[in-house]
């Protein structure tokens, strides 16, 4: 059978679950599941994106198989952790703001402030301000996700400061 080194295997995971949230899916369906499979493999090692995806879901213990024979994350927030560092590992964090104020990435932009090196982070947390500033319609969505960033992780004084002053307004 298969066997992945753990780094295969977190990058695997984390490539697959941030497909899935960029595309607002919760499961990888029959079809698309080989597909998505060979596609996350790249630059990892070669092997039949079939047997990758029994080795998932049968030896993993973060994906189940349903029924139907498509994969799904135990649990969402599995996903979403997954997702996050892959934002991060892979210089994604402007692409995961634009989508800030879409509910299924909420998670996942307060997990990659968790994940995010300092400058990073520092970098994210003006994006949600500017945003909450400029947006109205979506300022509370921004001043929430700020706040969880602040809890989950140090942010140099003025940032933090920056943050409360927004939460207090």
């Amino acid at each position: 059978g298969v066997r992945l080194n753990s780094q295969e295997l977190q990058k695997l995971l984390q490539r697959l679950a941030f497909w899935m949230v960029a595309n607002h899916e919760l499961v990888l369906g029959r079809e698309t599941a080989p597909k998505r499979a060979r596609s996350s493999m790249a630059g990892l090692r070669e092997d039949d994106p079939h047997r990758v995806l029994q080795y998932l879901a049968q030896e993993c213990g973060l994906l189940r198989e349903l029924p139907d024979r498509s994969l799904q994350f135990l649990h969402r927030t599995f996903r979403d952790h997954l997702a996050a560092k892959e934002v991060v590992e892979e210089e994604n964090i402007n692409l995961m703001l634009e989508r800030a104020d879409r509910p299924h990435w909420h998670d996942v932009v307060v997990m990659a402030g968790a994940h995010a090196r300092p400058g990073e982070r520092a970098a994210m947390l003006r994006t949600l301000v500017e945003r909450a500033d400029g947006e109205p319609a979506n300022r509370e969505t921004f001043v929430l996700l700020a706040s969880a960033i602040l809890e989950q992780a140090p942010v140099l004084p003025a940032r933090q400061a920056e943050v409360r002053a927004l939460v207090d307004t």
